[in-house]
């Protein structure tokens, strides 16, 4: 077999060839991690305008939440106000009771509201806020 060595000028223009293919996939990959960047800045300066639409629709859905509350105590209870934890007249089980439904009402408004307003922002943005 005969191996013939490459000339100085075929390996200086291998080398370029080289070269030229690594500057190509170098200015892909700029390419790349700047959309990549471009899209993450986006979505946190998104993220961060939600921010103060979340407190506003928190402090709303608690407002609601107190309210339905009331209307679920009355049904159950019968009575115009659940019981207060210091109250000394209540008992243990009544005033459980109250904290109980209190927080599962909360509980479930807050997550109504949350997940709500999570859907509303990203089908106006199109960022998902969370």
């Amino acid at each position: 077999m005969d191996h013939e060595r490459p000339t100085t000028d075929e390996l200086l223009a291998l080398a370029l060839s080289k070269s030229e293919l690594t500057d190509e996939r170098s200015k892909k990959d700029a390419h790349r991690i700047q959309a990549r960047d471009d899209r993450e800045g986006s979505s946190a300066m998104m993220k961060l305008l939600y921010r103060p639409f979340g407190l506003a629709s928190s402090v709303l859905g608690g407002v609601v939440a107190g309210m339905l509350f009331k209307q679920v105590w009355k049904r159950i209870a019968r009575e115009e106000d659940a019981p207060k934890a210091v109250d000394e007249r209540r008992g243990w089980r009544e005033v459980i009771a109250a904290a109980a439904v209190q927080g599962a009402v909360f509980g479930t408004v807050k997550a109504v509201i949350d997940r709500g307003g999570a859907h509303g922002f990203r089908r106006i943005t199109g960022v998902w806020p969370g």
